[in-house]
């Protein structure tokens, strides 16, 4: 009985070292197109985006909110979250919250006035990539959250959301 007992675990070791050991070669040829893509993506990062020309108004409007969050807190009540530049970050990111947008209308998402995404949502959790050289530069950064009423932005603006956020150096 502790022959047939030694035999099995034996036998599910070896078939479980195998297998483990077969799958080197799919790991080693998935590994240049990762490098690739990392690559590319640090190329990304240092192409600075153009800034709009549309004149935002003096003051929010419209319905709808939303914070940025960082390791160090949040943008609620007038707040400035702050996060460390670290040099070797491939794609930096910040927290991103919304809720109660119009979600029949295009949000316009600008950080320093450069257009960083587009997209329609109502309420929504998730992360803004700073791929933009200038949106990760150490200082104190604007996000604005912007609805026109045609989803252009050549129209009149009917949601218009700001919030900061600061890089700061290590």
């Amino acid at each position: 009985m502790k022959k047939l007992l030694l035999l099995v675990s034996l036998s599910i070791f070896l078939s479980l070292g195998l297998s483990a050991c077969g799958n080197n070669g799919a790991q080693k040829e998935e590994s240049a197109p990762k490098k690739a893509e990392s690559a590319s993506k640090k190329e990304d990062a240092g192409k600075e985006k153009k800034k709009t020309s549309i004149k935002f108004p003096d003051k929010e409007l419209g319905k709808g909110r939303f914070i940025l969050r960082t390791e160090s807190g949040s943008s609620e009540n007038g707040n400035i979250p702050f996060m460390y530049r670290e040099k070797d970050e491939l794609t930096p990111f910040i927290g991103f919250e919304a809720w109660e947008f119009d979600d029949s209308k295009l949000s316009y998402i600008y950080i320093d006035d450069a257009l960083n995404l587009k997209t329609k949502f109502s309420d929504i959790q998730t992360f803004l990539d700073l791929t933009a050289a200038s949106e990760y530069e150490v200082g104190t950064h604007e996000i604005k959250v912007v609805q026109f009423d045609n989803d252009k932005e050549t129209g009149k603006v009917v949601t218009y959301k700001t919030a900061k956020y600061e890089i700061k150096s290590k």
